[in-house]
């Protein structure tokens, strides 16, 4: 796995990190940022769920070719 792959939340959570010490953690002040960490962190977790599933698959096939 490529190391920029399991970076990618990451990226979006320094400035979302910045945001919350910055207005004192208030909950509202950083929605944009959060929900774009969010989406972030849910759509890296579909793109391994994909890839797992594609490597199951695989798996099964050989399996079944053997």
């Amino acid at each position: 796995m490529d190391m920029m792959d399991t970076e990618r939340p990451n990226r979006l959570l320094i400035p979302l990190n910045k945001c919350r010490h910055k207005t004192l953690y208030a909950t509202w002040a950083c929605e944009d940022e959060r929900h774009g960490y969010e989406k972030c962190q849910y759509d890296d977790y579909m793109r391994r769920m994909k890839q797992l599933s594609a490597q199951k698959k695989a798996a099964a096939e050989a399996a079944d070719e053997e």
